[in-house]
């Protein structure tokens, strides 16, 4: 019976992590794309899917250590979290890449520069101060998620193709 529990235990411990990244404190991939599809099917809003890949964050792991990297990983989810709008949402998709479903409007540009200066922003962790940057895509959410999701990623890489710590739009929607 206590072997039961336990396996249950586990179980749902691993449920959870489907749902809620626990370093970031985000959702999960799964989670964030039934959240996105929900979203998107029950409001008004235009949505542009933004997709993050910090820079320079291997070397931050490889130099200071795993804790180091958990300490920028859930710093940047909570600075994810405080830039989200209501009806917007988040996710860590793994690794140092992050997704984001955000209103697409007039004032989107402008605020991927205040989210990608913040993200930039220096992590303490045991009194070292750690940076990394990061390159942003966006795209339009016009016929599918899934879609929009393929454009922002062609567009993060054409950022990083830049140089790193830039930001690129789809030039055309998804």
């Amino acid at each position: 019976m206590q072997e039961l529990t336990h396996e249950r235990d586990d179980l749902l411990a691993e449920l959870a992590e489907a749902h809620m990244d626990p370093v970031s404190g985000l959702a999960g991939r799964r989670s964030f794309t039934h959240t996105a599809a929900e979203l998107l099917r029950t409001t008004k809003q235009r949505y542009s899917v933004i997709l993050l890949d910090l820079d320079d964050f291997k070397p931050v792991n490889d130099q200071f250590g795993h804790a180091a990297g958990d300490a920028v990983l859930a710093a940047v989810g909570a600075r994810i979290t405080s830039w989200l709008a209501p009806d917007e949402t988040a996710a860590r998709l793994g690794g140092d890449e992050f997704a984001i479903l955000a209103a697409h409007d007039s004032r989107l540009p402008a605020r991927m520069n205040v989210l990608c200066h913040a993200i930039a922003g220096s992590v303490v962790h045991e009194g070292i101060p750690l940076e990394v940057g990061v390159s942003a895509g966006s795209a339009e959410v016009e016929t599918s998620l899934s879609q929009a999701l393929g454009a922002a990623d062609r567009a993060m890489y054409e950022a990083k193709g830049t140089g790193r710590r830039g930001r690129s739009v789809a030039s055309s929607g998804a």
